[in-house]
């Protein structure tokens, strides 16, 4: 006699569970066990997974759930009800009960569930017994109301209950031996609890004795045989058989891997197919495209689509993309393998032709494998919403869903929550977590492999030992319920019939089951992406079209020299996968000259190609020579200079050389890349063999298969490499070409670190940036005449309600047509005066007759005469008194103000009268660079703190901005002496020193400081004229000895007599100009060839 364990929660009960689907295979396998049971409370997100592990262990998998239901109408008394299925009828029925408990407000009654459940087999947990929210202490009138219930139902016991309740052995109903297990060894008990405590914010205490008591009613796996003896020396065998017999009448087959693609509606006697075809081969006419290699191409791929049965599929995309490009929203050109799809490319789903660029349409699908069209649509993140309202609108509320996903206990997470279970301080927590290296999917063991630190924090004591453990229990398992980034499913059926489901995001569904057990039920995901890319393309479009209406970002060339120079000078901030520092280094040295450059540069820009990226660089160059293993090799590896980088290069290679279909070859790149070696032999032997056949060498092969088997885990998806070259392209094309269209589309969309490093940009390019103007700005970034202005969303402490209400009453009621025009039209719970004096400060009113000042001094007048409403008097407007007359701020407050407030200064800055001497002199604005480089700074004085240091010596801390924002100056007494007689307040300078960066604020330690008025006057009115008559051999570096010997800021020119031509010298050799300079230089040319200009 077996006990058949029926009441098991997964970790899917979330923070309720330690045990694995594994583990209870596991358990079942070693114990020999017949069956057994799932059964997570109120959900099924396990269901699937369980029922395909279990049942390929060759063990009865018994699908269940439990919920919570009301004994009485007033809800006063509650249980556990277990719904066992049967069948798939039972099945059905039991997906029926977990969404209507999810989806409804209803309350689930007894009565409701005895009446849907004919082929569900119920089990009442008289332990779950619930009368007042406190555990039932009387089960007499709970036995009395199933006395009443004539349907065949268990009742689930364990031992301790009916030693504290013998009234329980005389219920109508058969008993059931129904101990909850919820972690699989006794050992596991302290995680278990560790778990309860993270999901109820609670804590336990390490040093307590009695610190880790057992849950009432929860049990190890490990104690099953144990409890058995116990039931039967209660004389409760009968319990015990009864799990053997509910286990035996569960004989549940689930139809999966069964298609449920849902149906496109096709009208006029069509079928779907016929319809596909139609406006394939439209599109193909459409874009010209109608030679015998594109139609040969498109039978092709229509037939392999008709015999897989995804026409429907492509029929849906297509009129998903319909829609998008009928309401205007950008999309984009495409991504991954389905970017080999011709049809795709016909339908317009994708903007990339896989013919021109010879992308494979096997890698997509593939008639020898069964796997279903992944197409990844994508769109800018603002507009995901309006998509996927209208596919909700198109198939039914009921007919979508998105898709759940897991956030799981990472190695960071479990040390984290493990550690603040027993009361660790956010300290001690922090210092944990920098102790594990910072990497993706870094496990526990692996971080004690990698890091000392992290060690040491173990072994430090017992306690951190204990943690570890812990931590390294919990790990793995799932925290909290998310939504998938993209995925959603459609389908014919109602989907609450086929899945189970919840609430999700948006007032969309949500599926219980994940990705991969929606395909194991035959649901088909639909990736619906929102990417920030796709909206800062489609922003930068807009503006862009703004001023050149007939712009079209598809009629753009892909050999323009300026979006090229874009690459080349590596200025590739705000373009998509070109932004990072080590991307902009490959993309200096290689110099792209051709669209193939920008499509390998992606592909070889990640860990492992990345070693072939020199060779790449140097063979381009013509400065390593391209060589081929193998003459044949020479068409498939031309483009790429006899590098393998792509993955569809390896299909053509099996082609090529052992005579593999297309079909085959992407099975054959599927299984090499595994890297399991004996898949490996396995190909080596079929591959060779082919080759061999083909009139190949063994040699050859031999040598072929082994630059196979180097690249075939690191080959780029060609398709996807494509696709998103062209994003990148585009956005690089609209930066050459509509650069306020780009950064204003950019800032749009950027976060805050970006944002700051793209409007420094703007200063370089010399874009103007305009602070927030009433009557111009909008909530975010706009073009503007001028250049890029701010919105109100980037004013700080302003509140969103004031932006929109500014926004709303001026469309509604015109332009404010001043200060008290504004006060009057606007809402008054606006009109704090702290939010007007914000927009005062950041130049808002700028446009208006009145100064700052005199708008700050009149606020409390002003809003005092509204409210008492005698501005709605005409006489009353002719003599109240309007605005108080005020002496204007200072730029220097001013500036101070505006930055304070936006991060930035918009009032022309007093450095950008010396712009001389940022163009020549390699200035930088504050935050440029990185902590410790030295660096030159023009900036203007604020404000000047003379403090002693500890010796009692004088110092200073100077505050200090340039247009980009402020940053302090810290003179150490050695500079504090020499210059601090010069500097004074409103005054710009040029300073030298190490730049610092502390708790995000930029600094520098000065070393030189000069003024910039004089720089200006040395640069702008000085010019030193040198003449050389002769040309000597040594006379040029003689001139150049001398001059860098007084480095300084006068231009240097010198005329060459002979050849007629005069040259002005770069900025690093211009001289400071005196009586014993020049004295020298005319000493070595002749005194009436050295001259001075003012």
């Amino acid at each position: 006699m077996k006990y058949i364990p029926l009441n098991i929660s997964s970790s899917y009960s979330l923070l309720q569970s330690t045990l694995t689907v594994e583990d209870i295979k596991r358990y079942a396998v070693e114990n020999e066990l017949p069956a057994v049971a799932l059964s997570d409370h109120e959900v099924m997100y396990a269901c699937i997974d369980f029922y395909q592990v279990i049942k390929q262990s060759k063990i009865n998998p018994i699908i269940g759930a439990s919920l919570t239901c009301q004994l009485t109408t007033d809800g006063s008394m509650t249980i556990d009800c277990f719904c066992y299925a049967e069948n798939y009828q039972g099945y059905r029925q039991l997906l029926a009960l977990i969404n209507k408990n999810k989806l409804t407000e209803e309350d689930l009654l007894l009565q409701a569930v005895l009446e849907e459940s004919s082929h569900l087999i119920l089990v009442f947990a008289l332990q779950s017994t619930q009368v007042d929210s406190h555990p039932c202490q009387d089960f007499s009138p709970i036995l009395d109301i199933f006395q009443a219930v004539q349907q065949s139902v268990y009742l689930g016991i364990d031992v301790q209950l009916l030693s504290l309740h013998p009234e329980i052995k005389e219920a109508s109903h058969s008993l059931l031996a129904f101990d909850h297990f919820s972690y699989e060894k006794m050992e596991d008990l302290e995680a278990r609890l560790v778990l309860k405590a993270i999901g109820e914010k609670s804590q336990l205490d390490y040093t307590n004795q009695k610190k880790f008591e057992r849950i009432p009613h929860e049990f190890a796996l490990e104690e099953m045989e144990k409890i058995k003896e116990e039931y039967l020396q209660a004389g409760l065998l009968e319990a015990v058989e009864e799990t053997e017999k509910l286990a035996a009448s569960c004989e549940l087959n689930l139809p999966l891997h069964e298609k449920r693609l849902p149906k496109f509606k096709v009208g006029n006697n069509q079928s779907s197919h016929e319809l596909l075809v139609e406006k394939s081969y439209e599109g193909l006419k459409k874009r010209n495209l109608t030679s015998d290699k594109y139609m040969d191409r498109l039978e092709k791929e229509l037939n392999v689509i008709e015999e897989m049965g995804f026409s429907d599929y492509f029929l849906i995309v297509w009129d998903i993309m319909l829609f998008a490009r009928n309401k205007k929203i950008q999309t984009g050109p495409g991504r991954g393998s389905a970017a080999g799809s011709l049809v795709a490319y016909a339908l317009e789903i994708i903007e990339v032709d896989p013919i021109a660029y010879d992308l494979i349409f096997e890698r997509f699908l593939n008639s020898e494998r069964y796997s279903p069209p992944d197409i990844d649509l994508d769109f800018p993140d603002n507009k995901r919403q309006v998509i996927l309202d209208y596919i909700q609108k198109r198939y039914g509320l009921g007919h979508v869903a998105q898709i759940v996903t897991f956030g799981s206990l990472g190695a960071k997470q479990a040390v984290r929550d493990t550690g603040r279970v027993f009361g660790l301080s956010q300290e001690e927590l922090s210092s944990w977590s920098q102790s594990i290296p910072s990497k993706p999917g870094i496990t526990l063991a692996e971080a004690q492999e990698e890091s000392k630190e992290f060690v040491q924090k173990i072994s430090m004591n017992s306690f951190n030992q204990f943690i570890y453990l812990i931590a390294g229990k919990i790990e793995g398992l799932p925290r909290n319920i998310s939504t998938h980034a993209s995925g959603i499913v459609i389908s014919d059926q109602e989907l609450a019939e086929v899945v189970p489901l919840q609430e999700g995001t948006n007032h969309m569904l949500q599926t219980q089951y994940t990705m991969h057990d929606l395909e194991a039920v035959g649901l088909l995901k639909f990736d619906i992406l929102g990417l920030k890319n796709l909206t800062i393309l489609n922003d930068a479009i807009y503006f862009a079209q703004r001023n050149h209406p007939d712009f079209k970002i598809s009629q753009i060339p892909f050999d323009d020299k300026e979006t090229f120079e874009v690459f080349r000078k590596a200025d590739t901030n705000g373009i998509f996968q070109f932004e990072s520092e080590g991307m902009k280094r490959v993309l200096s040295r290689l110099q792209p000259s051709e669209f193939e450059d920008i499509v390998a540069v992606i592909a070889l820009y990640r860990p492992g190609p990345m070693n072939e990226i020199n060779s790449y660089i140097q063979r381009k160059k013509g400065d390593e020579k391209v060589e081929y293993l193998h003459p044949d090799l020479r068409n498939i590896l031309d483009q790429t200079y006899g590098i393998i980088i792509y993955q569809e290069q390896i299909m053509r290679i099996v082609q090529q050389f052992a005579g593999y279909s297309l079909g085959e070859a992407d099975l054959f790149r599927r299984a090499i890349s595994k890297k399991d070696r004996k898949i490996i032999d396995e190909q080596r032997e079929r591959f060779t063999t082919g080759a061999m056949a083909n009139g190949y060498n063994q040699e050859e092969v031999q040598h072929i298969y082994l630059l196979i088997e180097r690249f075939a885990d690191y080959g780029f998806n060609r398709s996807h490499a494509v696709a998103y070259s062209k994003i990148a392209y585009q956005l690089a094309y609209l930066k050459a070409h509509f650069p306020l269209a780009f950064y204003v589309a950019i800032l749009r969309s950027a976060s805050s670190q970006k944002e700051e490093l793209y409007l420094k940009e703007l200063l370089k390019e010399n874009i103007k940036i305009l602070g927030p103007a009433i009557n111009q700005s909008y909530r975010n970034y706009y073009m503007d005449s001028e250049g890029i202005r701010l919105g109100f969303n980037q004013v700080k402490r302003l509140k969103r309600g004031f932006a929109e209400e500014i926004i709303t009453k001026r469309y509604e009621k015109g332009l404010y047509r001043d200060f008290i025009d504004f006060c009057k039209k606007t809402d008054p719970v606006f009109l704090s005066p702290e939010a007007l004096e914000i927009l005062i400060h950041v130049g808002a009113f700028d446009e208006f007759a009145q100064s700052r000042g005199t708008l700050l001094q009149s606020i409390e007048t002003i809003l005092t005469n509204i409210e008492s409403g005698q501005f709605t008097v005409t006489l009353g407007e002719i003599f109240s008194p309007h605005y108080i007359e005020s002496k204007d701020l200072t730029v220097l407050e001013k500036m101070e103000q505006e930055y304070e407030y936006t991060d930035f200064i918009f009032t022309d800055h007093p450095s950008g009268f010396y712009r001389e001497i940022r163009m020549y002199n390699d200035i930088r604005y504050i935050g440029e660079g990185y902590p410790g480089l030295t660096a030159s700074l023009l900036v203007t004085i604020h404000d000047i703190k003379g403090i002693q240091t500890k010796n009692g010596e004088p110092m200073a801390f100077v505050t200090s901005s340039d247009p980009s924002g402020f940053t302090n100056l810290t003179l150490f007494p050695r500079v504090y002496r020499q210059y601090i007689k010069k500097i004074e307040i409103g005054k710009t300078y040029q300073v030298l020193g190490k730049i610092e960066k502390r708790k995000g604020a930029w600094s520098m330690q000065v070393t030189q400081m000069q003024d910039a008025e004089k720089i200006h006057h040395e640069m702008t009115a000085c010019r030193l004229f040198l003449r050389v008559k002769a040309s000597q051999e040594d006379l040029p570096f003689r001139i150049e000895q001398i001059i860098k010997r007084f480095s300084g800021h006068t231009p240097v020119y010198i005329h060459f007599e002979d050849r007629q031509e005069t040259v002005k010298l770069k900025r690093h050799l211009w001289m400071e100009v005196n009586d014993q300079n020049l004295s020298l230089l005319k000493d070595l040319l002749g005194e009436e060839n050295v001259a001075v200009t003012e």
